[in-house]
């Protein structure tokens, strides 16, 4: 049975469609954002793929990670400008920061790169972890041995808190059987806490709680 429908049922469908388009746009963007590997871009270091979804978040996240202090921006002058690009510096920090982990922990020998991913702010971490682990959002960050990545957001970040994660990975990966997780916590704090002591120049440090940790 054949069915008919008027014009202006016809009409009213497409209006309908069009709305649907349009909020579509306008509030699924956020999820399609966070969702979507066709935003992230990349920087391949020694040890670490970082992804990041501007070159505004990429700036930030240099401003950030406040470690090597003797490390300065590289400068390229196009036209009689100085432009600054931190990708150069980013990686040198992001390495070094890897093996000054390493050292504290005496645990060297890791072989495969560490994924990093900026979010912007804590409602696209948390959006990310619901979306991996179905519960909501409890740690500042947090590294997942599954997938080789440390999960990280711009608004709460610094240098001991990528070193916490790092150390998670660094343990979990040079360990044949990977620790309980408070045991794991406890290496990864005295990593953030040790961060900046010089053997010969003993001080005392007064870190925040990270409370991030590792997930199997």
């Amino acid at each position: 049975m054949k069915t008919y429908h008027s014009h202006t049922e016809i009409k009213i469908f497409k209006t309908v469609s069009l709305i649907s388009l349009i909020i579509f746009l306008a509030f699924g963007k956020v999820d399609a954002d966070i969702s979507d590997p066709g935003i992230w871009q990349q920087i391949h270091t020694e040890n670490t793929i970082l992804y990041f979804q501007s070159v505004d978040d990429l700036y930030q996240f240099d401003t950030l990670i406040n470690y090597e202090l003797n490390c300065q921006k590289d400068e390229k002058i196009i036209d009689h400008k100085v432009i600054s690009n931190p990708e150069h510096t980013i990686s040198r920090k992001i390495d070094s920061l890897f093996r000054r982990s390493q050292n504290i922990l005496e645990m060297q020998g890791f072989t495969n790169k560490i994924i990093i991913k900026i979010f912007k702010n804590k409602k696209q971490l948390n959006h990310a972890f619901y979306n991996l682990y179905k519960k909501e959002c409890n740690a500042r960050a947090w590294y997942t041995h599954e997938k080789l990545t440390v999960y990280i957001q711009l608004d709460d970040l610094n240098e001991g808190m990528l070193a916490h994660e790092f150390a998670h990975a660094i343990v979990d990966h040079f360990m044949i059987v990977p620790p309980p997780g408070k045991s794991a916590e406890i290496l990864a704090r005295y990593v953030d806490t040790h961060l900046h002591l010089h053997a010969d120049k003993p001080q005392r440090v007064h870190n925040p709680h990270i409370n991030g940790y590792s997930i199997k």
